[in-house]
């Protein structure tokens, strides 16, 4: 299912809250707060004609909460369920930031 995923899956789900699933626990809740393409050293956001155009998911989840990086089922109610896998990258002020690469 990952594979068919885009950019443009993501993108009106921005600023909307999902949930991610960690074992034995509750889900924890994670706002979607930017869907960004991905440039190469190229300076070229296309992945060709057989793959799709890199791109990044920034989430922000709270500031009490630091999942280690791993993957994680996601669930929204516009999508379902999936698994990616994010990477704590710091702390904005408002809460722990997580972001995903689809390449």
């Amino acid at each position: 299912m990952l594979e068919a995923f885009t950019r443009e899956t993501f993108e009106p789900l921005l600023n909307m809250e999902f949930e991610i699933l960690v074992k034995d626990s509750v889900p924890v809740p994670a706002i979607l707060i930017a869907v960004k393409p991905l440039v190469d050293s190229t300076g070229s956001t296309q992945g060709g004609a057989e793959r799709r155009e890199p791109f990044s998911l920034l989430f922000r989840g709270k500031s009490d909460c630091q999942l280690p990086q791993q993957i994680y089922r996601f669930n929204h109610p516009q999508i379902g369920p999936f698994e990616i896998f994010i990477v704590p990258i710091g702390s904005d002020g408002e809460g722990m930031l997580y972001e995903a690469i689809f390449n």
